[in-house]
């Protein structure tokens, strides 16, 4: 049983950070932004993924 609900944390979290990542792109094409800004907005994503999965396993 725990094993379905870690699972589940794991799916939303991906879930979640495709949909940011999608937003990003999309700001990248209709507002525009630098290299620096796109892999600075990644970065921040990506930290945030860790963090989030981390969280789920100490859970």
């Amino acid at each position: 049983m725990k094993k379905h609900i870690f699972e589940d944390i794991i799916l939303q979290n991906a879930l979640n950070f495709t949909r940011e990542v999608v937003d990003i792109f999309d700001d990248l094409l209709n507002k525009g932004m630098n290299i620096t800004e796109l892999a600075a907005r990644i970065k921040e994503l990506t930290d945030k993924l860790g963090r989030e999965a981390i969280e789920a396993i100490i859970e």
